[in-house]
């Protein structure tokens, strides 16, 4: 289970009022994220072929990543190698939101109650 790391700050004072998540839920929303961004591909790509010739060198190689990882068919089961290689982070927002950064830039927003 996760919860906010700045749930406790002050002791005894819960700052967050985000609500604890379980490793299946995390896992189902970065398969739907990342799943999203490859169906997705043909859109994205554009701007990260403008990011591999204009961008700074983290730019350039975050992109050229991203065009290469998305090559392959959207993922059925968690693979951690690429949650490493493309996630930067994750929101928990009120109401089971999720906010999925990648690496290169991209946000998605998931719904958890939902899934």
């Amino acid at each position: 289970m996760w919860q906010c790391g700045q749930r406790y700050r002050q002791k005894g004072v819960a700052d967050c009022k985000g609500f604890n998540l379980f490793e299946k839920d995390l896992e189902q929303a970065f398969l739907t994220a990342w799943n999203g961004i490859v169906e997705n591909r043909e859109c994205l790509l554009p701007e990260w072929e403008k990011q591999v010739r204009e961008g700074d060198a983290l730019e350039k190689w975050r992109a050229g990543q991203m065009v290469q990882l998305t090559a392959e068919p959207p993922l059925g089961t968690i693979c951690p190698e690429i949650v490493n290689m493309a996630l930067e982070s994750v929101e928990v927002h009120d109401g089971g939101f999720l906010r999925s950064r990648f690496l290169d830039g991209t946000e998605l927003e998931i719904d958890t109650e939902e899934e």
